[in-house]
């Protein structure tokens, strides 16, 4: 949500201090991306999302950042 504070590492995401444990090597293997890419610290503005899918191999907000409000169309649901 805006003002939270996401830091990403290969072994977790940190939200505001609570720390998630993931490991991201498996899929940094899988499409050629570097560790050091991903790692990343900084603070979501106002109208800004960061998304985590649920599954190891899920390729979200860990890679390419927070994404705009502006730019949702939809609500996503986990298929069960």
């Amino acid at each position: 949500m805006p003002g939270d504070h996401i830091v990403v590492s290969v072994d977790a995401v940190s939200v505001n201090g609570i720390v998630y444990k993931n490991n991201m090597r498996q899929l940094l293997m899988k499409i050629d991306v570097d560790e050091a890419d991903v790692v990343k610290d900084f603070y979501l503005n106002d109208g800004q999302y960061f998304v985590i899918g649920e599954t190891p191999l899920s390729y979200d907000s860990r890679f390419w950042g927070p994404i705009q409000r502006d730019d949702m169309i939809g609500d996503a649901y986990a298929m069960l």
